[in-house]
């Protein structure tokens, strides 16, 4: 575990009020130059309920039938293989095929239970500077990558189930390409480091016209490295994330209950052991500032994966 400089925590990215077709989540790194693949489950919770006059909306476009006095639960679920490979030392390429199992409950009655596959997501990496490449016995190091990334429509979006046709949010994907950009900043100074992460998704229009609004998130961690022995590491880190969402689109058309903006703590912990390494997060929203005050909003969510580094 000798190259391991410090984690590059990718964005935890989702929007504020459910979904991961609005954004992506790109999981850790935490291997310098090491190729790897792993197996991720990721889990998020959304609940609300409405009073006498309360009309659920429907989270990406339209109004579902008028809903008084209930509970509404949302989880989301996606089992992810997820993989790296380095081209050089600069470049690398990250891919990750998701299946995806969503449900939604009105008053604990189940309403709909959804699952597939889900849409593919591919990302190029490129790391501008990285100061261990040029010394291993630093005190400060630091680095910086920019990346590139593309969603693919391999994820279904007409499942139909006996009480309708799931929303959009939902199905397993979104029947749109969308673009990615992300940037990473880490540095470490001895065993304590930081990571500054941003991302901007631009979404586009699926078949049936609809487009999610484009997001753009950022996140900050503290973490710090404890050595247990030759082969043994353990990596706390603790932070905050934030993500504003514009509106969506219908036909060209802006849909006014739409957008907002979230506000999360997270905390973690990586357990390094020869070349393998299991990450547990655990992220508790603080705010979610949504335009429309009858969208669901995101409660918790958590991340628990397993990689393979060689």
């Amino acid at each position: 575990m000798k190259k391991i400089i410090f984690v590059v925590l990718l964005l935890n990215s989702m929007s504020g009020w459910a979904c991961d077709n609005c954004n992506v989540y790109l999981g850790i790194n935490p291997n310098d130059f090491y190729h790897n693949i792993g197996l991720r489950f990721r889990a998020r919770f959304h609940a609300g309920s409405f009073d006498n006059a309360g009309v659920l909306m429907l989270k990406h476009g339209g109004v579902e039938p008028i809903l008084r006095n209930s509970t509404i639960k949302e989880t989301y679920q996606r089992l992810e293989l997820t993989g790296k490979y380095f081209w050089s030392p600069k470049l690398n390429t990250q891919v990750i095929l998701p299946y995806v199992q969503n449900t939604q409950e009105i008053d604990q009655s189940l309403e709909y239970f959804v699952r597939g596959v889900g849409d593919v997501l591919l990302i190029q990496n490129y790391m501008l500077f990285n100061t261990k490449a040029y010394s291993d016995s630093l005190v400060f190091k630091h680095r910086l990558t920019l990346g590139v990334g593309v969603k693919i429509p391999t994820g279904r979006t007409d499942i139909e189930r006996p009480k309708g046709t799931p929303g959009i949010d939902l199905q397993p994907g979104t029947g749109s390409w969308d673009g990615l950009f992300s940037m990473t900043y880490s540095a470490m100074y001895r065993k304590l480091g930081v990571m500054i992460n941003g991302n901007f998704k631009a979404n586009s229009s699926n078949n049936d016209g609809f487009q999610y609004g484009h997001t753009i998130n950022a996140t900050s961690s503290l973490f710090y490295l404890f050595r247990l022995n030759e082969k043994m590491q353990l990596m706390p880190s603790v932070g905050i994330y934030t993500e504003h969402f514009d509106h969506d689109y219908f036909d060209g058309e802006l849909q006014e209950d739409s957008g907002g903006n979230l506000w999360m703590v997270n905390s973690g912990i990586s357990w390094y052991v020869g070349k393998f390494n299991v990450r547990f997060d655990y992220q508790l929203a603080l705010t979610n500032k949504l335009v429309n005050k009858q969208q669901i909003p995101t409660k918790t969510r958590y991340n628990v994966g397993v990689y393979y580094n060689f």
